[in-house]
């Protein structure tokens, strides 16, 4: 998408980032 290896870029930058965005997003988006 942003770079020539869209198929190993964002695998090895979602996974991680995935992780620790997914935990503080579903708290964070649900303030109550």
């Amino acid at each position: 998408m942003w770079g020539p290896e869209p198929e190993s870029e964002p695998e090895s930058v979602w996974e991680p980032a995935l992780c620790p965005e997914q935990e503080p997003s579903p708290p964070d988006h649900r303030p109550g």
